[in-house]
């Protein structure tokens, strides 16, 4: 069982990072950030946050936070069938130990 403690680290990290860090960084893209209404756009002017380029930012992080949510569904099934005991064992052979057992 020397997976089990990365398992774990794995899963708490994904969890912290993805979702909780991600959840208030999108919630701040939708209420705190807003981006400047004006007609002279560029770095001379330091207008450069356009609300097409928000609206943007907000689908695309939006989207990357669904696929996260299901990502995160499938990493708690491993999780489930880890705790129950269900994992089906790996039966496959490596090409090492075929070339080993066909030489002697």
């Amino acid at each position: 069982m020397v997976a089990f403690p990365y398992f774990t680290l794995f899963v708490s990290s994904w969890i912290y990072f993805r979702h909780y860090v991600g959840s208030i960084t999108f919630w701040t893209l939708l209420t705190k950030y807003k981006p400047a209404i004006t007609t002279v756009y560029g770095w001379e002017n330091e207008q450069w946050k356009a609300t097409l380029l928000h609206g943007l930012v907000v689908s695309l992080f939006g989207a990357l936070q669904i696929m996260n949510a299901y990502w995160l569904s499938l990493i708690l099934k491993v999780v489930a069938k880890a705790a129950s005991g269900t994992i089906p064992k790996d039966e496959r052979e490596s090409e090492d130990e075929v070339e080993i057992e066909k030489s002697n």
